[in-house]
């Protein structure tokens, strides 16, 4: 009986944490899907590891569905996933960065870098770090 009982607590572990994957999974792809059909999707580039944002200035920073739109001083338009630093009070980068920030990414890197009165801040794109579990 102690047996048959740990086998159904077994099963029932192993059915909520592959429904909590697959929620996961499912909420990640409406989101790119959401950025897809949005407006803001033929005026902002989205950016991924393959591209890279040359050093420059923020002009405007907009967050709209945990997608973070930042105008740049040289006219670009950046649209960043979800991303933050737990190292940080605003660990959101949508909440993080300033007007007048400048902001960098080399290509084929996830590695965001913000500079600030000469200090560097980093984020991964798409990526939390620095949470304490």
């Amino acid at each position: 009986m102690k047996t048959q009982n740990s086998r159904l607590v077994l099963i029932r572990v192993v059915f909520i944490v592959l429904f909590i994957g697959a929620t996961f999974s499912f909420l990640r792809e409406i989101s790119d899907e959401e950025f897809s059909s949005n407006a803001y999707s033929s005026e902002y580039k989205k950016i991924n590891k393959e591209d890279m944002i040359t050093p420059n200035l923020v002009d405007s920073v907009f967050s709209h569905m945990g997608f973070i739109l930042i105008s740049l001083a040289n006219n670009q338009k950046i649209c960043l996933p979800y991303t933050r630093n737990f190292q940080f009070k605003a660990e959101f980068l949508g909440d993080f960065l300033n007007v007048g920030d400048v902001i960098s990414k080399k290509r084929n890197s996830d590695t965001l870098f913000i500079i600030r009165n000469d200090e560097r801040f980093v984020f991964v794109v798409g990526k939390t770090i620095n949470k304490e579990e």
